[in-house]
C-alpha cells in the first residue's frame, strides 16, 4: 500500500469519526436533557433562566409572551409526547402544565406544542425552543 493511500484511508476513518460524534449530539438523550431542564426551569418560574434554551432571535418576544407566567404558579407538568428527527434536526414535544392562578386555587391544565431544533451554527451549539410559550386561560 502506498502512502498516498494509506493518507486517505485515514483522512476517511477521521471524517467519519467526526461526523459520528456530531450526529451524537443530534441525538434523542440530548434532546431530552434540554426539553427536561427547560420544563424544570418552566416549573420553577425561572423564565430568565429558561430564555437560555430559546431561539436567539426568539427571546425578546418569548420574554413578552411569558408574561403569562407572572399570573400562574405551576404545580406540575407531564411531557406526552416527543416527535424527534435526527436527520432534520428538529422535534416536537406536547407538554401538559397543571397550574393554577396565584389569585385561585382551582387546578387547570393547558396542552403546550413546543418546536425544538438543533442549533449547530451558534455558541454553544444545542437543542433551542422555537415556539413561545403557551397562553394561560
Amino acid at each position: 500500500m502506498t502512502l498516498r493511500k494509506i493518507a486517505i484511508q485515514l483522512a476517511a476513518a477521521l471524517m467519519l469519526m467526526i461526523a459520528g460524534c456530531a450526529s451524537m449530539k443530534i441525538s434523542r438523550g440530548t434532546l431530552d436533557d434540554s426539553v427536561r431542564d427547560y420544563q424544570q426551569l418552566i416549573r420553577w418560574q425561572e423564565v430568565p433562566s429558561a430564555v437560555a434554551f430559546v431561539s436567539e432571535p426568539m427571546r425578546p418576544a418569548y420574554l413578552e409572551k411569558a408574561t403569562g407566567f407572572n399570573r400562574v404558579k405551576i404545580v406540575d407538568y407531564r411531557i406526552k409526547s416527543v416527535d424527534f428527527s435526527r436527520e432534520q434536526k428538529r422535534a416536537t414535544v406536547v407538554v401538559e402544565y397543571d397550574y393554577h392562578l396565584k389569585s385561585g386555587l382551582t387546578i387547570k391544565t393547558v396542552v403546550d406544542t413546543q418546536k425544538w431544533e438543533y442549533a449547530d451554527s451558534v455558541e454553544p451549539e444545542g437543542w433551542r425552543l422555537t415556539s413561545y410559550p403557551p397562553a394561560f386561560p
